[in-house]
């Protein structure tokens, strides 16, 4: 963070406009106001322009929606039009979608922009409100707009919007912090690639398109436009010269994606034929889906161990898709043979900066990469090409059946496939021949595998598991893995348990009794329409734990319907200062025994007998099942 940033917020009703700023450093805080009493008609202006020109001239301004929203409403109010026009104008960018372009027309007005600006909605991943991440950073206070956006404000409501409004910005502040990261690497990136523009509010894809894009134009000598996009087209698949399979069942499996047509819908998106799908891909004793976002095997409810005669190894394609592209030709048709030029060069960068360990440029580098593969099934971008980029998955989804089927007719067993990587438990005499299988691989396709060691592989399914290493730590995948801006608290501490039993034997009661981060026990919950528990509502991004005594469930509004997972809930949108007494540690520790279920570390429990049978009527009195506030049968003990 830099001492001369400000966040920025601003509300907008229609008799009221509210715009403030904190510095980030300091912690001033500074409230613009346009207002109209609708009970006397007074009007209250605080809206200096020559103020709120100084702020945009002076600091870094940071905010969230910023660019899209904040900021063409603001330069309307610089320029004197009312809150009833600025609240005309919120409304098109929200409720009707419009480009702040289309208002600007509509209005006759220009966005006045700040000459230094962070607008953290690109720079985060994913696509969720500011509320949302604010229960992901753990920020002390989670508050939704308090009042209605459709309300006329009294004065009485002015001050509780101040609150809101500043509370926004606290949240901001942690976002900027969350994203010091990402933040610094756009700064070095402006180094780097100095093009003439700001990196600090754009995605990962935007900067390696711009980068790309600005250098394949000065080799061209004109400008690169996105392509014109015609729906319902349909093409076929080109396959990668090394692709050739030698069992019956693959040859099949290549025969079926090499005959089959694929076309593009009306939003631009591939619709994957009906014959692929609904392909049987059994090897081994795994199945195996195609689909566009990989290939994926289908294990679940399992756990392996290696030992003194078997060992787990996994390994991943380096940079699979953008090696692809490189080495199958495959680049949007927008550049004219110039993308392959620009980004083979730096893919090459970044696989020698690995190779050299220097791991600041390589990171720089893989978000190019890693970047413009997934520009290119975007309608936007220039990148924009839906053929090459079914071309490179599909390569890299047969290219891993041909690596699995490498391994398996030698006599080694594949126990997961996912994506861009390959797991395979075999016996420790078979070592020589895997790294061979590895190095005729790499040679015939152009890849580099990564491969690492596993002590045990625990799977709920292929996307969500544990895997302990040789030296103790864990890989966690799915809803194992720890939250973060990307991913909303789930009651983590659950995993930490299971992972702590995992790699030391601790027993999962001990690390959930003795944990006293509290952070570790929350929930956040998305709630479309907002949620309420009784009569009091939380808001449409829900943070809460589970408290012993608590009955009830969190509803939504709209419907009064039950929020998943909600029963004894206890909402907690303010963070306490200290642990709270009324944890209820044997929810947690049920939830933990579930994971342990999942991953296959327990057995299955069996299904309840008939409700009403004999056999249920006695367990019901021995209390070996009990109901719970829903109305449902389960088991006590899992």
């Amino acid at each position: 963070m830099l001492k001369d940033q400000v966040v920025m917020d601003s509300e907008v009703y229609v008799n009221l406009l509210m715009l403030a700023f904190k510095h980030v450093t300091t912690g001033k805080t500074k409230v613009f106001e346009i207002y109209h009493d609708p009970d006397t008609g007074e009007t209250l202006d605080t809206f200096d322009y020559d103020q709120v020109k100084e702020v945009f001239d002076t600091f870094e301004v940071v905010g969230f929606n910023t660019i899209k929203f904040d900021n063409p409403l603001i330069a309307m109010a610089l320029a004197g039009r009312t809150t009833e026009e600025i609240k005309r104008a919120a409304d098109m960018i929200i409720v009707q979608g419009k480009w702040v372009s289309d208002v600007e027309k509509a209005f006759n007005f220009k966005t006045l922009k700040p000459k230094r600006e962070i607008d953290l909605i690109e720079v985060k991943v994913g696509d969720c409100s500011l509320k949302t991440l604010g229960g992901r950073m753990h920020s002390k206070r989670m508050q939704d707009l308090p009042i209605p956006p459709e309300a006329t404000i009294t004065r009485q409501q002015l001050d509780e919007l101040r609150l809101y409004c500043v509370n926004d910005l606290d949240t901001t502040i942690d976002l900027l912090k969350a994203l010091d990261g990402p933040l610094k690497m756009r700064r070095d990136m402006m180094e780097a690639y100095p093009i003439g523009i700001s990196f600090m509010s754009l995605s990962e894809g935007q900067i390696a398109e711009a980068t790309i894009k600005h250098t394949a134009e000065k080799n061209l000598g004109r400008r690169i436009y996105k392509p014109k996009l015609t729906s319902n087209f349909s093409f076929g698949y080109e396959p990668a010269s090394w692709l050739k399979f030698q069992t019956p069942l693959l040859q099949n499996v290549f025969d079926v994606v090499k005959n089959a047509t694929f076309e593009v819908d009306e939003k631009s998106k591939i619709v994957i034929p009906k014959e692929i799908l609904d392909l049987d891909i059994k090897i081994g004793d795994l199945g195996y889906t195609l689909a566009v976002g990989g290939l994926h095997s289908t294990e679940a409810h399992r756990t392996l161990y290696a030992d003194d005669e078997y060992i787990i190894r996994d390994a991943d394609i380096g940079s699979m898709y953008p090696v692809c592209m490189v080495v199958c030709g495959i680049e949007p048709q927008s550049y004219q043979g110039q993308f392959l030029e620009v980004f083979g060069d730096i893919l090459k960068q970044r696989l020698q900066a690995k190779k050299d360990k220097n791991k600041v440029l390589a990171d720089k580098l893989k978000l190019l990469c890693n970047s413009s593969y997934g520009r290119t099934g975007s309608k936007y971008s220039t990148f924009y090409d839906a053929e090459g980029m079914l071309r490179v998955t599909l390569t890299g989804q047969l290219t891993l059946l041909q690596l699995i089927e490498m391994f398996e007719l030698c006599g080694i067993p594949v126990i997961s496939a996912n994506t861009d990587g390959v797991t395979c438990r075999f016996h420790r005499s078979k070592i020589a021949l895997y790294d061979n299988i590895i190095k005729k691989f790499e040679n015939l396709t152009g890849f580099e595998m990564e491969v690492v060691e596993y002590k045990s592989i625990h799977n709920a399914s292929v996307n969500s598991y544990f895997a302990v290493k040789p030296d103790g730590s864990i890989k966690q995948k799915g809803p194992y893995s720890a939250p973060g801006l990307q991913k909303n608290p789930n009651g983590y501490i659950c995993s930490i348990a299971v992972a702590e039993f995992l790699s030391k034997g601790t027993p999962v009661e001990d690390t959930i009794r003795s944990h006293t981060d509290f952070r570790d026990f929350v929930v956040v919950r998305n709630v479309t329409g907002g949620a309420v528990k009784g009569d009091t509502y939380l808001g449409k991004a829900v943070r809460w734990y589970y408290a012993k005594g608590e009955t009830g469930i969190i509803q939504y509004k709209k419907n009064q319907n039950k929020v998943p997972l909600s029963l004894g809930a206890k909402p907690c949108m303010t963070l306490p200062d200290e642990f709270p007494d009324d944890v209820d540690h044997d929810k947690y520790l049920k939830m933990t025994k579930k994971i342990l279920v999942d991953i296959g570390m327990l057995p299955q429990p069996p299904k309840l007998p008939r409700k009403n049978s004999k056999e249920f009527k006695q367990l019901l009195a021995e209390g070996k099942i009990e109901e719970n506030e829903e109305g449902k049968y389960e088991w006590v003990e899992v």
